[in-house]
């Protein structure tokens, strides 16, 4: 989001370069934080679920779950990542990555010395929108930590159906 606010401003001032060097940032930042992110839930895939109460085969099972989710969970990132850009651009998410290279606007070649300034200005304009966007999901992990806490499994389970009986409900709008 940060990088897409500073693409707007630059592409009204008609600053191509540093539009394409923040698209170019963006994508940077994104995968790096991507590789850490994943490796250290790897790394501490087990740790996390026994700090929120999970033991035994629902351990078992969580595990095996965030393996999977975090396999395919950089590509939701970089996607999601890209969507503010590709509306600014007036362009279709199904296409996004050919679009940009079409277009040019996506071309990697940022330069090294340009980039940790680029990058600071990117997450300190785009930290809000994230922690807005997390909220959720934050609230969701402190219920299902609490709901281990006090009725174990079964409790989880059920926090677990309802969470999806909701989301279910509240997206076919009923």
């Amino acid at each position: 989001m940060g990088g897409a606010i500073y693409d707007s401003i630059y592409k009204a001032e008609k600053k191509e370069q540093p539009a394409k060097n923040d698209i170019d940032g963006s994508l940077c930042v994104l995968m790096l934080l991507c590789e850490i992110v994943t490796i250290l839930t790897f790394l501490l895939n087990g740790t996390l679920l026994r700090l929120l109460g999970a033991d035994g085969e629902l351990l078992a099972l969580g595990e095996a779950y965030i393996t999977v989710i975090t396999l395919g969970a950089s590509t939701q990132v970089i996607g999601t990542g890209f969507v503010p850009f590709v509306r600014n651009h007036g362009g279709s998410m199904l296409i996004v990555l050919v679009w940009l290279l079409r277009k040019k606007q996506f071309t990697l070649s940022i330069p090294f010395s340009k980039f940790g300034e680029i990058s600071v200005s990117i997450l300190k304009i785009g930290i809000a929108p994230f922690g807005l966007t997390m909220s959720p999901n934050i609230s969701l992990i402190i219920i299902n930590r609490f709901s281990v806490s006090y009725g174990g499994e079964p409790a989880a389970s059920s926090a677990a159906k309802y969470g999806l009986r909701s989301a279910r409900l509240y997206y076919s709008g009923g």
